[in-house]
């Protein structure tokens, strides 16, 4: 396929013009690239990104930034919709609204492949069958934007050796400064411009698009509604299920204690509503829409007749039955409401259905004109299809031209053989050197980046052995090669840790944190392990019910969480809340006033405190002291221990204290709460409120 490529690329090359128009725009677009390469802008930018999968709205509205070449970590319980929101940066689902923004540049609608990004799953995913060198070298042998900028890489090389030796036989400045702008612009056109057609497509196509997912949307949303519909027919069924089990248990029972006490009526009798019982009580019936209604209340009736039997008159055998004839007589009763209701999605659905599918028409209608008489579109479309090879074509003619001018070609090979002296100094020699190092062949190019990605991650030794020989934290350490062996401008890290055992895990993240830090690669990393998150984290995005509750540094998070959700989220052990008010302007913690402390934002309300299990200030029995609790729980970690202490009118409080202090189980505990550290939050909104204190 990339062969194919290369030959219609050739092709296309030997069809096109050198002109003086392609040339100004050549050069105008090398301007405009240039201005907005200097521009600081996130290197990941999140705008009103929702993800809604019809049951469940699995992103809300996220919005975040994130500066280039920091490790940011999406972290949050199971369902809080970070590994959804990884999965939309990477391209691997469609958003259902909001923007996605890679450098200023909008992605939301490019593929993976387009976003240029690597990958980390859970799971590795490596090939069993490749060596570990051919599973990272399998994306280079595969990616004709990697090799089409190592080809550029080499010619740029090659390029500044020729001004080597052009500089020294007498090219001017003036000569010197064309050729190498040649060249800058043939590279910058050649990655920018696609870039800018992609981007003019998805702004047109924005519409086309939203229409699309609307009317998709209208089925899924349906049919989850259908799905949740029959999910509670099914509850509903089986609790009737139990239900009856439990009353035929119960009459069972109440029957042989009757009889064993000689309290069973005498004359006990065949109840009358089993004999000749209409079978449209216990048989479905296929009904016009119309009949159900009707079929429906004759169930209701009837039923409610089962119920209103005395059962303590019948003989034992019919008060089984009139209970089982209940049971079936209810389940054809929630089957044809369950027809009635899905009808009725079914009909509200379909008006939605029939609207959103003409306007989705009509967008595609619309779209497809779009694309054919939009002339900026159209023109930038001729432009990204020609302008690369003809800078390409400007280039080459360029160096044709200088070589012949000052038989630079003669001139090299005499050297090469040895017929003349070189005309380089030691200085010049020496950037020949490093400038030979990038003019390779593409096969030496996919080894170099191999060995160098395998040096970076310690796996030289067991590059020939297959996957399935490795260790899991060898496999990790093969699977961010491959991610990372292409240099991506970001890197996507899915749970990459979760697979390994404690100690290996602990290892690992901090050699992730050293190659993120070293590559300088912008990674965002998702977790549920909120220590994991902490350690090696620049950024921490916090997320719950598919929302962003915090963004900002570890520290900040952990020193001033914003709601009592990232409070108790964050910290081992977990912060513990105390039950509190405000009034009259003092503020009273399970009932003892705390001096000293102003807050301002709040009239009467309700509160909780919460302090992290290390700023407790331990008092002694002796001293005046504010809380007295008994330690229930208490765990050993060696240079400190965990205490659980329950504390009358609060409950469970955790406290880490250092091994100074020797509390056994049954001890009681004295401490004081540090004012200068409090964390408190609304009870109602449970959201931070800031105050004052003075000592």
């Amino acid at each position: 396929m990339i062969i194919l490529k290369k030959l219609i690329n050739k092709l296309k090359e030997s069809l096109v013009k050198v002109d003086e128009t392609s040339l100004s725009k050549i050069s105008h677009y090398f301007e405009e690239f240039n201005i907005a390469s200097q521009e600081d802008v996130p290197a990941i930018e999140l705008k009103n990104l929702n993800i809604d999968f019809g049951e469940t709205l699995a992103v809300d509205n996220v919005s975040f930034k994130i500066p280039e070449g920091k490790l940011v970590t999406l972290l949050g319980p199971s369902g809080s919709g970070k590994t959804t929101t990884l999965n939309a940066i990477a391209g691997l689902l469609t958003v259902t609204s909001g923007k996605i923004l890679f450098k200023g540049k909008d992605v939301t609608d490019f593929t993976p492949q387009k976003r240029k990004i690597g990958f980390v799953f859970q799971n590795y995913a490596l090939y069993p069958h490749l060596s570990v060198y051919a599973n990272i070298a399998f994306p280079l042998k595969n990616d004709y934007n990697w090799q089409f900028k190592t080809f550029l890489k080499r010619e740029k090389a090659r390029n500044e050796i020729r001004i080597l030796y052009l500089e020294k036989i007498g090219a001017s400045k003036e000569e010197i400064v064309e050729l190498r702008n040649a060249f800058s612009k043939w590279e910058l056109i050649s990655e920018d411009l696609p870039h800018k057609l992609n981007k003019e497509y998805a702004r047109l196509v924005e519409s086309y698009e939203k229409a699309h997912t609307e009317f998709k949307l209208a089925g899924v949303h349906e049919t989850s509604k259908i799905s949740l519909l029959t999910k509670n027919v099914l509850k509903t069924n089986e609790k009737l299920r139990k239900d009856s089990k439990e009353k035929l248990a119960r009459i069972t029972e109440k029957y042989d204690s009757d009889l064993k006490n000689n309290l069973l009526r005498t004359n006990l009798k065949e109840a009358e509503i089993l004999k000749n019982i209409p079978s449209k009580y216990i048989k479905y019936e296929s009904l016009a829409h119309d009949k159900i209604s009707e079929r429906t209340k004759e169930l209701n009736l009837f039923a409610a007749e089962l119920m209103s039997v005395n059962l303590d008159e019948l003989i034992l055998k019919d008060r089984k039955l009139v209970v089982k004839l209940e049971e079936k007589v209810l389940k054809l009763l929630t089957r044809y409401k369950f027809i009635e209701k899905q009808k009725e999605i079914i009909d509200e659905y379909a008006i939605l259905k029939k609207e959103k599918q003409a306007t989705y028409n009509l967008a595609k209608k619309e779209f497809s004109t779009t694309l054919k008489s939009d002339r900026d579109y159209n023109e930038l479309k001729k432009d990204a299809l020609t302008l690369p090879l003809i800078a390409k074509k400007h280039f080459y003619a360029l160096v044709s031209l200088m070589e012949n001018k000052y038989k630079l070609k003669e001139m090299m090979q005499k050297e090469r053989k040895g017929e003349i002296s070189s005309i380089l100094n030691d200085e010049e020699k020496v950037k020949l050197k490093e400038f030979s190092k990038d003019n390779i062949s593409l096969k030496k190019a996919i080894h170099n980046e191999v060995m160098e990605v395998a040096n970076r991650v310690e796996i030289v030794k067991i590059l020939q052995k297959k996957p399935t020989r490795l260790s899991g934290g060898q496999q990790q350490r093969v699977s961010i090669a491959r991610a990372i062996v292409k240099k991506p401008e970001i890197l996507l890290m899915d749970e990459p840790l979760s697979n390994l055992d404690a100690k290996l895990r602990i290892s690992t993240r901090q050699w992730i944190r050293e190659i993120q830090q070293s590559l300088g690669i912008t990674t965002v990393f998702v977790t549920h392990d909120q220590e994991e998150a902490m350690s090696i984290s620049d950024i921490i995005v916090c997320m719950s019910t598919a929302k962003v509750q915090q963004l900002g540094s570890p520290l900040d998070l952990y020193n001033k969480p914003k709601n009592q959700f990232v409070a108790r989220f964050l910290g081992m052990p977990e912060m513990g809340l105390f039950p509190s008010e405000l009034k009259n302007g003092k503020l009273y913690v399970a009932g003892v006033a705390m001096k000293n402390i102003s807050i301002s934002e709040k009239s009467n309300s309700s509160l909780n405190v919460g302090v992290r299990s290390e700023d407790y200030i331990i008092k002694k029995s002796t001293d005046k002291y504010m809380f007295e609790g008994e330690v229930i729980v208490q765990e050993n970690f060696g240079k400190e221990s965990k205490l659980v202490v329950k504390i009358e009118n609060v409950g469970r409080i955790n406290f880490l204290l250092d091994n100074s202090e020797n509390y056994k189980v049954g001890d009681s505990i004295y401490f004081d709460l540090p004012i200068h550290k409090l964390h408190i939050f609304d009870a109602a909104s449970e959201e931070r409120i800031s105050y004052e204190f003075s000592k």
